[in-house]
């Protein structure tokens, strides 16, 4: 495990293991929200089983709260850790080095800065709706199967605008350790 590597001083590694591990309650009470609906019948009679919503027991308050940490870590993690923005970032972890852009981009960017504000909004409206597609009250009626095949189509959407972003960070990242570099060799050379 890259964390547990005695060279490895960075926490990063484990603070993204947390981000998959936000995950874990909201599949489990996704699960466990097919129990409400015996639960409810056994309380207040057969006709529930017929209703789409039961957003009133506590499993499924107990599930958004979940899916709702869940949702704001993943994309407080994709701004900061995966794209390299200044956003969401707290002014004592940004480095000295780093001139943050006035709206809490990169200096660098590669693409359009129009681009970027709405990346950064549909990211975040798309890692709100991701858990959607488990609600197990869309899997009783079939008009649910349109709105987990649309939320599916919107996800793949999401991840494509990710890989693009991470893509460039990286790039931008290497470009700058390549300068870095050559900063270094020419103070060598001074020297």
């Amino acid at each position: 495990m890259e964390y547990r590597a005695p060279l490895n001083q960075s926490r990063r590694p484990l603070y993204n293991a947390v981000k998959y591990a936000t995950s874990f309650p909201v599949i489990y009470l996704s699960a466990a929200q097919r129990i409400v609906v015996s639960d409810l019948a056994a309380s207040r009679g057969a006709q529930v089983r017929s209703e789409p919503w039961h957003g009133e027991h506590q499993l499924f308050r107990l599930w958004l709260l979940a899916a709702l940490i869940n949702s704001l870590y993943s994309y407080w993690w994709d701004l900061t850790n995966d794209w390299g923005f200044d956003l969401l970032r707290s002014k004592s972890t940004q480095g000295e080095d780093l001139r943050p852009h006035p709206f809490g981009l990169r200096t660098r960017l590669l693409y359009p800065l129009s681009y970027y504000p709405f990346i950064v909004l549909a990211n975040l409206v798309l890692r709100l709706t991701w858990s959607v597609k488990l609600s197990p009250h869309l899997h009783s009626h079939s008009e649910g199967s349109g709105v987990i095949f649309w939320t599916e189509v919107a996800e793949l959407v999401r991840r494509w605008m990710w890989v693009f972003l991470r893509v460039e960070w990286e790039i931008v990242k290497e470009k700058q350790e390549t300068l870095r570099a050559r900063e270094y060799e020419m103070d060598i050379r001074e020297d």
